[in-house]
């Protein structure tokens, strides 16, 4: 998972089972109101249910979600095939990987469409690392490779032509560019990257950091 140090996942996943829509640089989720206008808002879950669904797509370690999801007493739902996802509640999609396999996995098994058609309703999900540059129109990862197209930009790799290193590994500050409540225990504190490509949304006001 890049972006979010283990000491404060849990409390991140905390804020995101409340709210449908979180967006740190490698955390993000947002919901399409429009498909024409592609308008995308942030809004608040009302949802009651103690169901959180998992969509393990069979890459990467997923166990640090899954653990997070229990010790903050929501039992896991996994998704076996595309009709879970339009069944869930609300939906949690970590990945980890190449961006070209886990859209070949997706589109293949079905969950492409039924992903599309969850997030433009509306429902609450939280889209992490690979999870969340999938909603993307395209990656330049082996690419470029096409995306879900849910949210208007691109993931890019870091330019090291400066001498900036990639992958980027470290701890690093976060720069909060608007208040969110997902970021409320976090202040000023470090979190832990690893990455060598970044989400790049094409409306700056959808990053809050």
């Amino acid at each position: 998972m890049e972006g979010v140090s283990s000491t404060y996942f849990t409390g991140f996943l905390t804020k995101s089972l409340s709210f449908t829509a979180l967006s740190p640089s490698s955390v993000m989720s947002l919901h399409q109101k429009s498909v024409s206008s592609r308008n995308l808002v942030i809004r608040a879950s009302s949802c009651s249910s103690s169901v959180v669904t998992l969509l393990d797509y069979g890459a990467g370690n997923v166990q640090s979600v899954r653990n997070a999801i229990r010790y903050l007493g929501f039992e896991i739902e996994d998704v076996r095939n595309p009709k879970d996802i339009l069944n869930a509640d609300r939906l949690i999609f970590p990945g980890v990987g190449a961006f070209a396999s886990a859209m070949d996995v997706v589109i293949k098994t079905g969950m492409a469409e039924a992903l599309c058609t969850y997030i433009k309703n509306d429902r609450p999900f939280l889209g992490i690392c690979l999870g969340l540059q999938l909603l993307f129109e395209s990656s330049e990862e082996n690419g470029p490779v096409d995306g879900l197209g849910l949210i208007p930009g691109v993931v890019g790799r870091f330019n090291s032509s400066n001498g900036f290193r990639v992958p980027h590994t470290g701890w690093n500050a976060l720069q909060v560019k608007k208040d969110s409540k997902i970021l409320d225990d976090i202040g000023d504190q470090h979190v832990y990257f690893v990455h060598s490509y970044r989400a790049m949304p094409v409306c700056s006001s959808l990053s809050i950091s």
